[in-house]
């Protein structure tokens, strides 16, 4: 589990950036955050997409966050971007006490590592822009254009290296980037 090498960097590094696999870099660069302030935080996300979308998005908040602390439920966020604070990660054993929730709270880990790390950081971390994990889906996507997000989550069932129909071709992106940013 990739909490195992996030926990093994924090306690070498005062920053450590985890990506899920199906992230991509629109443009800028990701050492534009090395200079955020923590104040004790172990890390900085974005807010999960369930607490701002409509529909289906409305179920989590209704059916699935309850289950958690009240500082959760109105501050979950999304993993698959985390930039972790090590030495308060490290200092904190977040990766040994999200572990530790994983199997003792299966039931309550519908989402699994994002879950775990959301049941013992609870609530205490550093929000980031959403550009900075542009939660995509097919209800979404069509806004990438026009809100330019540095980085693109797809969190939906259709990942880029699947989409028979190229609405997620790097090309496309690199055109869309270069035209929405005006010097």
């Amino acid at each position: 589990m990739w909490v195992y090498a996030v926990q093994d960097f924090a306690a070498q590094y005062d920053l450590v950036a985890y990506f899920d696999i199906d992230i991509f870099l629109r443009w800028g660069d990701i050492a534009d955050l090395r200079n955020l302030t923590f104040s004790g935080q172990p890390a900085a996300a974005v807010q999960d997409r369930s607490l701002r979308g409509r529909s289906a998005e409305r179920s989590v908040r209704r059916n699935y966050l309850p289950r958690f602390s009240e500082a959760v439920r109105d501050k979950y966020f999304n993993a698959g971007f985390i930039l972790a604070n090590g030495p308060v990660w490290s200092s904190e054993d977040v990766s040994g006490r999200a572990l530790a929730f994983l199997t003792t709270h299966p039931e309550v880990c519908h989402y699994a590592d994002q879950s775990a790390l959301n049941a013992v950081i609870d609530g205490n971390w550093l929000e980031l822009s959403p550009t900075w994990n542009w939660q995509a889906n097919m209800r979404y996507d069509f806004l990438i254009p026009s809100r330019n997000p540095r980085l693109v989550h797809f969190t939906g069932p259709i990942k880029p290296w699947s989409d028979k129909w190229k609405r997620f071709d790097d090309r496309k992106h690199s055109e869309a980037s270069s035209l929405d940013q005006t010097p």
